[in-house]
C-alpha cells in the first residue's frame, strides 16, 4: 500500500517532468482545493474555464501541448468547409475550426 509520502513524491516527480512544472503544480493544487472554477483563460478567442481534471486542466498547464494539431487543422480548413467533431473532450479543436470555417451548424 502506498503511503502519503509515496503519493506526494510521485506527484512531485510527475509535475517536474512537465513542460511548465509550476503551472502543472498550480493546476493540481487548484483542483485539489476546489478552486478550479476561478481560473478562466482564452484560447482561439473563446473563454474557457479550468476544470478539476482532464483536458482543460492539462491544456492550461501546458498551452502548447496540442499546438501541432491546431496548426495542421488551421492549414487545411477554409471558409465553407464542413467539420464534424466526434470527440469527447471540450472541443478546443472545434473552437479553432469554427473560427476557420465561419459557419457552424449543430
Amino acid at each position: 500500500m502506498k503511503t502519503l509520502i509515496d503519493k506526494v513524491a510521485f506527484n512531485w516527480r510527475h509535475h517536474l517532468q512537465q513542460t511548465h512544472p509550476s503551472r502543472s503544480m498550480m493546476a493540481f493544487a487548484l483542483a485539489k482545493a476546489g478552486f478550479c472554477s476561478l481560473v478562466r483563460y482564452r484560447r482561439h478567442g473563446s473563454l474557457l474555464q479550468l476544470r478539476s481534471a482532464g483536458f482543460p486542466r492539462n491544456l492550461w498547464a501546458d498551452p502548447v501541448s496540442i499546438l501541432d494539431g491546431e496548426l495542421f487543422l488551421a492549414s487545411i480548413l477554409w471558409p465553407g468547409d464542413t467539420v464534424v467533431d466526434v470527440g469527447e473532450n471540450i472541443g478546443i479543436l472545434s473552437l479553432l475550426a469554427l473560427r476557420r470555417v465561419e459557419t457552424w451548424v449543430l
